[in-house]
Formats: structure tokens, sequence, C-alpha cells
């Protein structure tokens, strides 16, 4: 939990002045108030370094933003320092102020060393807040962004509603069910040469779903390999295999008209991941394949279904009657 103004202020007050007596000063507080300011203080202590209040203050105002309704929080931070390279850092600087912490934190840690001196200089208090929401409108309008109805119920386009981190879950699942899909029951050299060049966790997860799948039928397994052998493997990462695979099965269902609203979905993985799905995605639609798109779509839900069932990921819908169902999805006993 992050300290409040008042308490930060306290915190730095108090650490100026008596140094490590600094905590004996907070007895009067609540107890709740207390273990987050004598916390904080403690920190600082414990780094060693002599710590200036401004310079407290002004790295907590930049990492601890005001709240806001900015879509930018929702993209990922490497787009936001690709789009705006050049930029001077009191630009950046106003930018952090409608980011979450870790995503500010994220711009501090890549950019040059004396950007980031010069952006932690900055006192964040002093900027008018008209001149920051101006600031805003200019940035937001260099990105996608894509609002599905409001009273339709959780379809395939609501996918651009989930959260990056999650997105990333649910590709990686997709590409696990299709390699268990294309090696169940099988005893392949290929799945061997798959395995040994898996990391352990990867390894033991593929095999778990191959002991515990039920058997695939023929179709099902040629999508599974159309899915695998359309993507460059050879230059993929041991650890982002599953997911790589997960992009395919995703392109396959999406139409052209759906691009649209994919471009605000891509934005949420890093750069090097979402310029792969993007290549992934406009590669199937030249490919013209068109007749299994509802399927994959109805399958892409099943599986965002299931992990919400297990807690994997967030729910994005308050109750299930506000998932989309469809034959497909009973059939798969969702």
């Amino acid at each position: 939990m992050s300290l409040s103004e008042s308490q930060l202020y306290l915190a730095c007050l108090a650490y100026q002045k008596e140094g490590e007596k600094a905590v004996d000063l907070f007895n009067f507080l609540s107890e709740k108030s207390r273990s987050l300011v004598a916390g904080e203080v403690q920190g600082w202590l414990r780094s060693g370094n002599p710590v200036r209040m401004d310079q407290i203050l002004r790295e907590k105002t930049l990492l601890h933003p005001k709240k806001s309704t900015s879509f930018l929080k929702e993209i990922h931070p490497g787009w936001i320092l690709e789009k705006l390279k050049g930029e001077s850092p009191r630009f950046l600087g106003l930018v952090c102020r409608y980011l979450p912490g870790d995503k500010a934190r994220y711009l501090l840690d890549h950019v040059t060393p004396e950007v980031k001196e010069a952006l932690l200089k900055m006192d964040q208090r002093l900027i008018p807040d008209g001149l920051a929401e101006r600031v805003r409108d200019l940035v937001e309008k260099r990105f996608s962004s894509f609002i599905p109805e409001k009273k339709a119920r959780f379809s395939f386009q609501h996918l651009v509603t989930v959260s990056g981190q999650d997105l990333e879950l649910l590709f990686r699942d997709l590409g696990l069910e299709q390699c268990r899909k294309l090696f169940q029951g099988s005893s392949s050299k290929a799945l061997a040469v798959l395995l040994s060049r898996l990391p352990a966790e990867e390894t033991r997860e593929l095999k778990e779903r191959l002991r515990t799948g039920k058997a695939v039928d023929a179709e099902s397994r040629r999508q599974a390999q159309l899915a695998i052998m359309s993507l460059p493997l050879e230059s993929s990462e041991p650890e982002d295999f599953f997911m790589e695979v997960g992009f395919s099965v995703f392109a396959m269902a999406v139409s052209k008209e759906e691009f649209v609203w994919c471009e605000a979905l891509i934005q949420k993985l890093s750069p090097r991941k979402g310029y792969l799905l993007k290549r992934v995605i406009q590669e199937a639609q030249a490919a013209g394949a068109t007749e299994e798109k509802v399927h994959y779509q109805n399958h892409i839900l099943s599986r965002l279904r299931q992990m919400v069932q297990k807690g994997t990921v967030s729910r994005y819908w308050k109750n299930s009657s506000e998932m989309e169902v469809t034959r497909f999805l009973k059939e798969e006993m969702i």
C-alpha cells in the first residue's frame, strides 16, 4: 500500500531531522499508519545512501501519479518509449502522471541515465493540470483505442479489454492446448525434440496435459499442425514458444474487419511480441482462410472461460450469463 501525501511528508521530515531515531516519532499514529510510515523510513535507512527530501518527493510523485481514466495505463510502456523517442524529459515526466507505478518505473529503467536524472529532478507538483492533460491528449492520439459496446455480452472483440498480463497467459494456454492436440497419443521424435528444447516448467506442463487430455480427432490434429507449422519457430525463444503458437491460433480467428480492434490489443504486449503477433495476423489474412474463424473464436473464448474458472486470470464479466454462449462452448462443458 502506498503512503498518502501527508504521510510521505511526515516520513521525509522525520528522516531528515532524526535519521535512525525517526521511527520513534511515529508512536502517535494509528497502528496501520505507523507501520506504513515506519516501513518507508526503514527502507531508506537500509539503503545506506543519503536521501534528500526533495528527491524522495519527486520520485514518489512520479511513480505514484494521480488516478486517471487515460487508456495509456493499458499500453505496454515499451510502445510509449518507442512513440515518444526523442521527446524531452519534461514531456516524458508529464506522461508518467497517467501511468501506473510499475509502468512509470519501466520508463525510468529504460531511458538514458541523463534522461532519468532529469525526470527525477522534475517537481510534478508545479506543473498545471491543464498542461498535463493537454500532453496526455496528444500522446493518446498516437495509439489505437477501441471500446466494445457496454451492453453486449462478452464476445471475441471484448478480448481487447483483457489486461496485457492475462493476454500473455491466454496465448500461452492456447499454444499449450495446440501442442497437446498435435501430440496427444503420440510418441513421435518431433515431440522428443520439442521437449528437449523447452524449459523445465513448460516441459512439465505439456507432459501433464498429454497425460490428462482427452482423445483428439483427425481434424483437430490437422488444425493444431497448421497453427504450429505457420510460425518461424527457429527464431522463437524457448520460454515464449507456447505463447507464439497461441498467436497463430488467435490469428486464425481474426477477420479483416476485426483487425481494427486488434491494434489496440497488440499495444498491450511488449513491442517485440506485439510486432510478431501483428505479422502472424497479417500472414493469416493473406492466406485467405475464413471458413474456420468462428470455430477458432469460440475455442479462444472457451479457453478464457476455463482459465477464469480456475482463477488463472481475472474475470472480465460479472457473471456467466454475460459470456457469449454458443454450441461450441456447451459442447466443451463450459
